[in-house]
């Protein structure tokens, strides 16, 4: 049985194209800060569920398969940035 995957829009999939690519802290935090000014419009609890599914699929990724596309260093500054800026979290 095939393991179904979320389906994120355009600008989402862009984001996580280039932050799986990050190697520094500055450089999520560019890619994190472009992904919420190309979503200033979205409604912001659509942006959360996008947020935690990518944190969630990270973690499913690092727990159960031993991998990340993250370094440890970078996965924090993104669950930072995300929770200084989303508390509700």
């Amino acid at each position: 049985m095939r393991h179904h995957q979320q389906q994120f829009d355009p600008s989402t999939e862009n984001f996580m194209d280039g932050f799986f690519h990050c190697e520094t802290r500055q450089d999520i935090h560019y890619y994190y800060t472009k992904y919420l000014e190309q979503n200033i419009e979205t409604p912001k609890i659509d942006i959360i569920d996008n947020l935690t599914s990518i944190i969630d699929g990270l973690n499913d990724l690092y727990y159960n398969n031993g991998t990340s596309p993250l370094s440890d260093e970078c996965y924090d500054e993104l669950l930072d940035l995300v929770y200084e800026d989303f508390p509700e979290i």
